[in-house]
């Protein structure tokens, strides 16, 4: 069984993140750690810019997430690979998903109001939509 584990960075991520490394290392299995940068609409550019300042770049912010991580991973014990992915969260968790992992692990709720704004409940979505077992860490 391959694990896909998906990190916001948000605290309930690192639990996923520290359960889906425990699991993978007792069935001896391989772990990859997602982030996806979601893409902002482009027609509301001063928007965007203020979202960008007040965010950070989406592309730091999501590798510092995967590093923290991975870190996270390598306590408990498991080697695991990073993917920094972009676009609609939801969705290229679950394409990414497809490319024949067997879990999918994901926290319960993520970075806060802002992100949901933008995202939506990335949990819910993959929960309704995966063809594959989904694992949600509270």
């Amino acid at each position: 069984m391959t694990i896909l584990v998906a990190t916001d960075g948000s605290s309930n991520a690192e639990r996923a993140v520290a359960y889906a490394s425990r699991l993978a290392k007792k069935i001896g299995e391989n772990l990859l750690i997602v982030h996806v940068t979601p893409t902002l609409p482009t027609t509301k550019e001063n928007m965007i810019q203020l979202l960008k300042e007040e965010l950070g770049s989406p592309e730091e912010s999501g590798m510092k997430y995967l590093r923290k991580a991975q870190t996270i991973a390598q306590k408990e014990g498991v080697k695991a690979e990073a993917k920094l992915l972009k676009g609609s969260p939801a969705e290229e968790i679950l394409r990414e998903a497809d490319k024949g992992y067997e879990l999918i692990v994901l926290g319960h709720h993520g970075k806060g109001k802002v992100h949901e704004l933008l995202i939506g409940g990335v949990a819910s979505k993959v929960v309704h939509l995966s063809k594959i077992p989904v694992l949600v860490v509270k």
